[in-house]
């Protein structure tokens, strides 16, 4: 899914970078010859990643998850254990390094897009990512696009509102 229609009046440099960001994301591919996006990665790799999308003068965590969910948005990139590592790692890393950016970001539109309709894989990410205060209202549609994933169970103690707390 490359973002060519703007739903959400995004600005050019916004789509530039959220385009940017989805195109990276894709080359973490690992080396067999599969056409699935499998991800495949390394700590330092990832980071060093992040901090590049995240320097810039104007980024915003939202380019890099907007980014995530639209790389995730293609039918090639299915929820495995390797691809729900990789979204948990984007998280986790991006949560501890950039706290302040991470918690003043604007998720609205990762609710409203769940909302919409997502692939096993973008439900994971919105799984984890949510802050507690969205995730409620997105509880139902991660578990529906979960309920044939092996995700459904592990993803489920992450949705509790006692969890939330």
């Amino acid at each position: 899914m490359v973002f060519k229609a703007n739903p959400y009046s995004l600005s050019d440099d916004e789509m530039v970078r959220i385009n940017s960001a989805r195109d990276v994301f894709l080359r973490f591919r690992s080396a067999n010859e599969t056409p699935l996006w499998i991800p495949a990665w390394s700590s330092a790799a990832l980071e060093h990643v992040l901090d590049e999308l995240l320097a810039p003068a104007g980024s915003q965590i939202a380019d890099v998850f907007w980014g995530l969910w639209a790389a995730l948005g293609q039918s090639s990139a299915p929820l495995s254990a390797p691809m729900a590592n990789f979204l948990l790692d984007v998280v986790k890393y991006c949560f501890g390094r950039y706290r302040a950016r991470y918690e003043s970001e604007d998720f609205h539109w990762l609710a409203l897009s769940m909302q919409q309709g997502c692939t096993e894989a973008q439900a994971y990410l919105a799984a984890c990512a949510l802050p507690p205060a969205l995730i409620q209202s997105c509880r139902e549609a991660i578990m529906n696009a979960l309920k044939s994933s092996e995700f459904c169970e592990k993803v489920r103690p992450m949705l509790d509102s006692d969890a939330q707390q």
